[in-house]
């Protein structure tokens, strides 16, 4: 897409005097522009009305009713053939000038074709137009459908900011206004710091841009396929992971954590579309409020009659359930077999997997294929060869073993029990391969292996590797020492998929290693706050989440977070130690967010209705909180701004926030006992 030039535009001035232009751009177009005739302004629609107060995508939508004229060249024509175009190639800017200085942009989006209506009379005619700011556009595009599209981009950390920059710039239509990296595109009000993290809970450090992990989160990952969620919902699941709000002001982008309106220090850091250098910082504590009341405060922003009172339930408890890891898998990353030494150093090399839990049925699930790459030799599809050691057959024939080694607490298994005594259990055992080869020299044999354990003897930390041997044919455990052509078996790989599929000698693919309840690995670990019982009964389940942290260092998880601590990524994991705004609570990530949603609802949270009336020009925008005399914070929910009349009509709720006796668990859920933290 481009951004093309102006086709069309009109003007207007509101009520108390504000002048707006609305432009639409044409990426086809490169002629001259025209003006045409709006019938009453525009509505600017920013959603949540109704919704909770931490619904963390907010889209906005502008609608505007024009007068479709036969003076007005190709404006008729343009209307018509609207329904046929590419959505994407008209675009939308919305300017406004309250001082008489020029216009600067207050708004920018994409027009929808299918979603004009024209009344059915004769010209002049009204035709209501329709724009989104894009978000929505993004429930239709898979997160890799243009950039993460390889395994490697999938599996190269990055940044949230990282991220949301991708998602907001690459993907959204609208993003074609910006030309320069240099262009204030995005601005982050985080205040939720890591302690590893570089000048944690100051100006300068932002957990945005401090924070990461592997976009390989985003896909839903089971034993053999992988499914990726749209970019509307990674951006959903961003916002939930430090309990923010997503939306658009003036044409660039918000991200703001609900929590900092009652902070006495709101930070902000500005971003181009790319580069993760701030082009600015600052404290909007001052500016981030706006007064209001009735004629006789003597505020700018007036509340009108019509309004009404209400409020969110009491909470009781607040969930959030980290659990995407168990159904990915404990261990999912591509890996080498290495060659058997002996005991001690196959557990001095076992990688952490995380904390399991021990409960009945509970216990370990392995599925995996064992890829064998011949490097020399000519064979002929579909026949079987020998494991040997002067070559690919002939000579003394060897069995090619598979070693694994399972730890917890102090119990190993040995392939039917688990037991004190350190040992290794044998997961697969050939001395003849069927071979399907590729081209050049490199051919795989394939070993497929599925295994569940007895119920674990503990609960704790899961220790897990996988060596191999050549033995005498017949006799596990008595290792042949390789000659001549037995290098080849320097090439055993750990793979996923089920199938028979050729890779050359620097292939690998993943094992995939779960834990498993009564035959399901479908486990939830679920965070929660809680308040004294008594006080309410209402309970909110924010869902689940695919980042957060855990399982421990060792295991490859994607959605894991790491720390940037100003010189290197630390791959803390379960010893993240977060704090919202520099006091209170510490611990992981999802408990913090728990604990602040529970905050700001302990007791009956109000939620009103206001109808609003901006005197005097007074520029309100979504970002900003209002403060009514008596210094009460409300920060907006979701409104409707008619910019003709100079009226906002919405709903806003009550920032408070109220730490005082909240008690934080970490537990299973009730279905499926599993991995906690």
């Amino acid at each position: 897409m481009a951004l093309g030039n102006v086709k069309y535009w009109a003007e207007f001035t509101s009520d108390q005097g504000v002048d707006y232009k609305i432009q639409i751009y044409d990426e086809d177009w490169g002629g001259s522009s025209y003006e045409f005739t709006l019938a009453e302004g525009f509505k600017l629609t920013y959603d949540g009305r109704g919704k909770e107060r931490y619904q963390g995508v907010k889209g906005s939508k502008l609608e505007f009713t024009a007068w479709v004229e036969t003076s007005v060249t190709t404006f008729e024509a343009f209307v018509d053939g609207l329904n046929q175009t590419v959505q994407g190639r008209y675009k939308v800017r919305v300017e406004r000038d309250d001082t008489g200085g020029g216009y600067s942009n207050y708004w920018l989006g994409v027009l929808i074709p299918d979603l004009a209506d024209k009344e059915d009379v004769a010209s002049p005619r009204a035709v209501q137009f329709r724009c989104t700011d894009g978000l929505s556009l993004l429930k239709d595009i898979d997160f890799d459908q243009s950039v993460y599209t390889t395994t490697a981009n999938k599996e190269t950390l990055q940044s949230v900011l990282q991220m949301l920059q991708t998602f907001l710039y690459t993907y959204n239509p609208a993003s074609d206004f910006f030309t320069s990296a240099s262009d204030s595109f995005l601005f982050s009000y985080v205040g939720w710091y890591e302690n590893s993290m570089a000048s944690p809970n100051t100006q300068a450090s932002d957990p945005l841009k401090y924070t990461g992990f592997y976009p390989k989160a985003f896909l839903t990952i089971t034993e053999d396929t992988e499914k990726p969620i749209s970019a509307y919902e990674a951006l959903e699941q961003l916002t939930k992971l430090f309990g923010a709000r997503l939306f658009q002001v003036d044409g660039k982008w918000r991200f703001i954590q609900v929590g900092v309106y009652t902070e006495s220090a709101i930070y902000y850091r500005r971003y181009g579309y790319t580069g993760t250098t701030e082009l600015g910082t600052g404290d909007v504590s001052s500016t981030i409020f706006r007064n209001f009341g009735s004629t006789s405060d003597g505020y700018d922003i007036i509340r009108l009659a019509g309004g009404s009172f209400g409020y969110y339930p009491a909470l009781l408890n607040v969930e959030a359930t980290y659990g995407e890891w168990t159904t990915s898998g404990l261990k999912s990353d591509e890996h080498t077999v290495p060659a058997f030494v002996n005991l001690a150093t196959t557990e001095t090399n076992a990688v952490n997997l995380g904390y399991v839990q021990a409960t009945a049925g509970a216990g370990i699930l392995i599925d995996q294929q064992v890829a064998i790459t011949m490097l020399s030799g000519t064979v002929s599809p579909g026949l079987g060869y020998w494991i040997g050691t002067a070559g690919l057959w002939g000579g003394t024939i060897p069995d090619f073993n598979s070693w694994i080694m399972l730890k917890v607490g102090s119990y190993y298994y040995n392939g039917t029990a688990w037991t004190t005594t350190q040992t290794v259990f044998n997961s697969h055992n050939a001395y003849l391969l069927w071979i399907q080869p590729t081209t050049g020299l490199n051919y795989q044999g394939n070993l497929i292996g599925s295994i569940l354990t007895a119920d674990l003897p503990a609960s704790g930390d899961l220790y897990y590797n996988q060596t191999f041997t050549l033995d005498t044919h017949g006799t596990l455990g008595q290792t042949v020492a390789p000659s001549g052509g037995e290098t080849a078996m320097t090439s055993v790989f750990v793979r996923e998929d089920q199938t028979n599929q050729a890779f050359g000698a620097s292939a690998t693919m993943n094992s995939f290693l779960s834990y498993t309840l009564n035959g399901t690995v479908d486990i939830d670990r679920v965070f929660g706050a809680s308040g004294t019982a008594g006080e309410a009964n209402d309970k909110i389940d924010l869902g689940e989440l695919r980042m957060g942290d855990g399982p421990t260092t060792g295991s490859p998880h994607w959605g894991r977070l790491q720390i940037w601590n100003g010189s290197a990524w630390l791959n803390d994991g379960t010893s993240n130690v977060w704090q919202a705004f520099g006091s209170g609570t510490t611990g992981n990530i999802t408990r913090i967010l728990c604990e602040q949603c529970l905050a700001g609802q302990r007791k009956f949270t109000e939620r009103n209705k206001y109808n609003l009336f901006l005197s005097d020009k007074v520029d309100y925008r979504f970002e900003q909180a209002m403060k009514d005399s008596a210094g009460n914070i409300y920060v907006p929910n979701g409104y409707v701004f008619d910019a003709l009349k100079d009226e906002v009509k919405g709903e806003w709720f009550k920032a408070v926030e109220d730490v005082s006796g909240i008690t934080n668990a970490t537990t299973n859920n009730t279905t499926n006992l599993g991995p906690t933290l």
